[in-house]
């Protein structure tokens, strides 16, 4: 396979669309339903919305909250919705990311650095998670010096809280559950999970948390959370 080089001429505007098409060909059928978590497709004029309102900013950079403050709106914005969502308190803060993995592993770091400051004699900090958590989780933890701390699930799918408690020792720094797991969709049992402490109480954190937009089991993730 010839390796391509950055062409010395440019190209009519119509043939690069075009080759930018055939590009796709063989991508998987995401309008039919087949790419579940990949792709959530909701029609098209869905996605004519979302493409209008993506190219009235596509030009502009978030970097810079001042310059662009449109764009600082709609973070704002977002993080107050998931906020009431989740029943956060008025002191929530939050920011948006490029995707679930960079999500995660913003959370895992923030997790590390307060508990560097708060307890700083924890040497060699672990995450205690179901072994199906989300594997960005496994790729944060390396990152920053995490432990990932992974307890069984049985044939279904489901952890024991009780496996979870046995798991969490002082250094301790967070506890993780899914609703739903990324892989096989079960739901963590959050609540029983949740209020779980050790010597020193760890954080929590919840992971795909998409149960509040379509599972009547939102009320009991709140509740824990």
């Amino acid at each position: 396979m010839n390796r391509r080089t950055i062409p010395t001429e440019g190209r009519p505007a119509e043939s690069i669309v075009a080759e930018a098409r055939d590009y796709g060909q063989h991508d998987a059928d995401f309008r039919g339903g087949r790419t579940w978590s990949l792709v959530y497709w909701a029609g098209d004029d869905h996605h004519h919305l979302v493409e209008e309102v993506h190219d009235l900013y596509l030009a502009h950079n978030a970097l810079n909250p001042i310059a662009f403050q449109g764009l600082k709106r709609m973070e704002t914005e977002v993080v107050q919705m998931c906020a009431e969502l989740f029943h956060g308190p008025a002191s929530t803060v939050g920011t948006m990311t490029s995707g679930g993995t960079e999500s995660l592993l913003l959370a895992v770091k923030s997790y590390r650095d307060r508990a560097r400051s708060k307890w700083p004699w924890i040497l060699r900090p672990n995450l205690v998670a179901p072994k199906t958590i989300h594997p960005a989780f496994a790729k944060a933890c390396h990152l920053f010096g995490v432990k990932l701390r992974t307890v069984a699930v049985d044939e279904h799918g489901h952890v024991d809280p009780r496996a979870i408690r046995k798991a969490i020792d002082r250094n301790t720094i967070a506890v993780a559950a899914s609703a739903p797991q990324y892989v096989t969709g079960v739901v963590d049992p959050i609540p029983e999970i949740a209020p779980l402490s050790p010597p020193r109480p760890p954080d929590f954190e919840l992971a795909s948390p998409q149960i509040p937009h379509s599972n009547p089991r939102a009320g009991l993730v709140q509740q824990a959370l």
